[in-house]
């Protein structure tokens, strides 16, 4: 390790540091701006300069480019520094259109804290300034092209790190620019980090334009729940409504950056909709009086019908404080034990897949970054874990290999290997790549990896058999650190602990190997921890509302009439409810349906913990108050002129406090007596593996709830159910945009989600004389969706894919495992006229 001193501290750093970085673990920030951690170095901008006083480099240099080494002498003001910089900032500022009082970079700009601290104040160019003209880059991201310094982070970013190229410099010498060769919207789903990559106010958030300084926000802490990998966030408050989200740097997390859809996915907490006050039998009421109604009707059920005639379903969205309270309250109470999803095929998917982590098998983004030959299957990380991508692209930029095993037409800005398996294909694709690159079990293999490999399917399918699968599994054999990814949302029930077991085989025959699931929900993992029966889902309340077993339902920040894949039924059991109970903060039909309502807050509201997909607990810190947004509550854009006490639409509490009160109003009680009620009380009692956890003290980083080794049942290798003898394989799946529940609430992101399309691939479309955008009527089991096809060449034959999103009317189809017959995709004569422009049935039309 180099040993060098910088402005006489001595310090040591790992070999390939440059100099700028050895200052920064000094506490020592050097001027940059071309430099960022995640980018590197460029050289471009010149103002890190330092002065090398002794050892091998001797002079004034970028210390953004000079690797430190052993005898460095470095002195960081040295007055000939002080003044080449001093000359860059003037250079820099030549230009500039010095609009600070209107920039909302204003506050928290580097260039604007730069040019102060080197003291440079009057502008001596008398010449006219460069002019440029402002690009339309779509609804995420403004550009003000006069404020740039030309740093290249935008490219390097845009580039380099997101993979897209329809955005970078143009022209040359002074007159360079950056942007598109024609307006529109960036195509990258992440670019909206151009926000934070450039120092100066080039590219600002156009949906939080001049609506505040950085100084009036408050800030917090917190985690996206956009999807399971739990990137790490600061929210961003002003007058009682989310303003914006910044990306938190997360070493082992999500890095530097985020994807749009968790960055733009805030509007929910701000809808002018939003519930804010209690409801019984929709006529409004003070809380505690729709607490205690709450408690009195649920009492009156529970002595005439039994503890089991009440259920209560979660959701993966709640947070761990919320999930625990709901499943200690169930068993206080002694009724059913709660259920947290809506599929009983996406709960049991994620069991037997938290069954095989473990700390041996642990493997986190950043590592994946680091992998040299990733496996995925049965996961779209483009739609399903945007920021998996990221971790994938630099997997490969640093020479990995990645193969994806999926029947659903995938893109991604990296190089990989796209085996369009079918569904029911994918185990037989997975193991024949394994068979290859290991044929034989190895003098060192034990009986059980014998026994394991034997037991893989030893031929790739001939329909999935695509052109470059030996060589991967080549690489496969000989790979330092593979991961294998699993999806949880389309695979078969065998398919997690299959790939939980390759990665062990992996793991035993190369040293190190990594298991990484991908989860469907923020908390999908929590909600496991609080009810691991893989025998019990939603479909038994379902089935137990039809037969009248089941009398009252509770639904905590929960909508099955609007997540669960058979819409008919479960409207048609809402029915036959004698109360139906919703708590959430969102407008959603469930709430609608609802004889209570009780609001609830916002994570920025209430906070609250979340394991994310690889078992990393984490905790949001709450940014503001709750209460109505103060631009809601103008009238004719002035305060209104009647004096209260409270404030407006500050009603809602956490949904584990109104549990709590819940629990207190039927004579139940959640903590020790004499002891004020807090949120972890209910986890406690809920979930041994947490109950030794406090919230109050955990890391940045967070905790990891793993065992030493998974606890499932270890190198497994089961067969998956048959492949079926006709029809297609119906897919329901998620998108980039469009269909993750919070962020379909807003506004920002609906134009970035194209119309709902059913994908075919071509071959098959052409079968049944279809084109492309004719608009179809699809029979199913349970019903009819109507929608526009798209022809694809990357994806499975014979199967149907259909996004889940509310105006495709996937909710009038099946997920698990059905099927679609071909045949019966035929062009509606009607056109999109019946059902709305994106062919959405009316509610009921099955």
């Amino acid at each position: 390790m180099p040993d060098l001193i910088i402005d006489g501290l001595r310090v040591s750093v790992p070999e390939g540091t440059t100099v700028i970085e050895a200052a920064e673990t000094l506490g020592i920030m050097i001027p940059r701006f071309c430099f960022h951690p995640a980018l590197g170095s460029a050289g471009s901008c010149r103002m890190c300069a330092v002065m090398f006083t002794d050892g091998p480099v001797k002079g004034l240099q970028m210390s953004c480019m000079v690797k430190a080494k052993n005898g460095m002498v470095v002195d960081t003001g040295h007055p000939e520094a002080l003044a080449y910089r001093k000359h860059i900032a003037e250079l820099l500022m030549l230009h500039h259109p010095h609009d600070c009082p209107v920039c909302d970079e204003g506050g928290h700009c580097l260039l604007q804290d730069t040019t102060i601290s080197c003291g440079h104040s009057l502008r001596g160019f008398k010449g006219k300034k460069r002019t440029y003209r402002n690009q339309d880059l779509g609804p995420l991201v403004a550009q003000e092209m006069n404020r740039c310094i030309h740093c290249y982070r935008c490219s390097r970013y845009y580039q380099d790190v997101s993979g897209y190229r329809d955005f970078g410099p143009m022209r040359i010498a002074g007159g360079v620019q950056y942007g598109r060769y024609t307006d529109g919207p960036l195509e990258s789903p992440f670019a909206g980090n151009l926000v934070e990559i450039c120092p100066t106010g080039v590219f600002t958030d156009k949906p939080s334009r001049h609506k505040a300084r950085h100084w009036d926000l408050e800030r917090a802490p917190s985690v996206c729940l956009s999807c399971s990998l739990g990137c790490n966030t600061t929210v961003c408050a002003r007058y009682r409504a989310v303003v914006k989200l910044e990306a938190r740097e997360s070493a082992e997390v999500n890095g530097h950056f985020l994807c749009d859809r968790g960055r733009y996915g805030y509007e929910y907490a701000n809808l002018p909709e939003r519930p804010r006050t209690a409801t019984v039998d929709g006529t409004e009421l003070p809380l505690h009086d729709a607490l205690a109604e709450t408690a009195a009707r649920l009492k009156r059920i529970r002595e005439a019908h039994g503890g089991a005639a009440v259920a209560c379903l979660g959701s993966s969205r709640q947070s761990i404080e919320s999930q625990g309270m709901l499943a200690s309250m169930a068993s206080m109470a002694g009724w059913r034990k709660p259920e947290y999803s809506t599929g009983s095929h996406r709960k049991r998917n994620i069991l037997s897949a938290l069954a095989g982590l473990g700390l041996d098998l642990h493997v986190s983004l950043a590592g994946i970054g680091a992998s040299d030959c990733v496996l995925v299957v049965g996961a779209a990380p483009l739609s399903e874990a945007p920021m998996l991508t990221l971790s994938l692209r630099q997997a490969a930029r640093n020479g990995a290999a990645v193969c994806v095993i999926d029947p659903r037409p995938l893109v991604m800005p990296l190089p990989f290997l796209h085996i369009p398996s079918r569904k029911y294909d994918m185990e037989s694709c997975l193991g024949a790549i394994l068979r290859r690159a290991f044929p034989d079990p190895g003098p060192d293999s034990s009986p059980e990896e014998a026994a394991f490999l034997e037991a893989l399917a030893p031929e790739m399918p001939e329909a999935a058999a695509t052109p470059g699968w030996e060589e991967f599994a080549a690489k496969l054999a000989s790979a330092r650190m593979p991961v294998i990814v699993c999806g949880t949302d389309i695979v078969s029930l065998s398919t997690p602990p299959l790939a939980a077991g390759v990665a062990k085989f992996l793991a035993g025959r190369l040293g190190k190997a990594g298991f990484f699931p991908v989860f469907a929900g923020a908390n999908a993992l929590g909600a496991a921890l609080m009810n691991p029966d893989p025998d019990t889902s939603f479909d038994d309340i379902v089935e137990g509302i039809d037969q009248g077993s089941v009398k009252a339902l509770i639904c905590v920040e929960s909508d099955p009439l609007a997540r669960f894949a058979n819409h008919s039924r479960v409207h048609e059991a809402f029915e036959k409810l004698e109360l139906l109970v919703c708590i959430d903060h969102l407008p959603s039909r469930t709430r609608d349906k609802a004889r209570i309502f009780l609001p609830s807050q916002t994570v920025f509201e209430a906070g609250g913990s979340f394991v994310n997909q690889e078992g990393r607990l984490q905790y949001a810190h709450p940014a503001f108050a709750c209460a109505a947004p103060l631009s809601q509550t103008l009238e004719n854009g002035d305060p209104p002129r009647t004096f209260s006490q409270g404030v407006p639409g500050s009603e809602p509490r956490p949904s584990w406090e109104l549990l709590t009160r819940l629990a207190e109003l039927s004579g139940m009680s959640c903590c020790p007596p004499g002891e004020t009620p807090h949120p972890w009380n209910g986890v406690a009692s809920a979930s041994p593996v947490l109950a030794a956890l406090s919230s109050d003290a955990w890391p940045h980083n967070g905790v990891l709830l793993l065992p030493e080794k998974g606890c499932g049942p270890g190198l497994a290798a089961r067969p998956s159910a048959p492949v079926p003898d006709a029809g297609a394989d119906l897919i329901i799946t998620e998108q980039a945009f469009g269909t993750e529940e919070l962020s379909s609430y807003g506004t920002i992101l609906r134009s970035l989600a194209p119309i709902p399309q059913v994908m075919l691939h071509s071959l098959d479309a052409t079968t049944i004389s279809l084109r492309e955008e004719d608009y179809v009527h699809m029979a199913c089991e349970i019903g009819a969706v109507r929608c526009y096809v798209r022809m694809v060449e990357n994806m499975a034959r014979s199967t149907v894919v259909l996004p889940r999103r509310d105006d495709s009317g996937w909710q009038y189809a099946t997920a698990n495992g059905y099927t679609v017959e071909l045949s019966l995709l035929h062009k509606h004569v009607d056109g999109p006229g019946e059902h709305g422009a994106h062919g959405k049935p009316e509610e009921g039309d099955a």
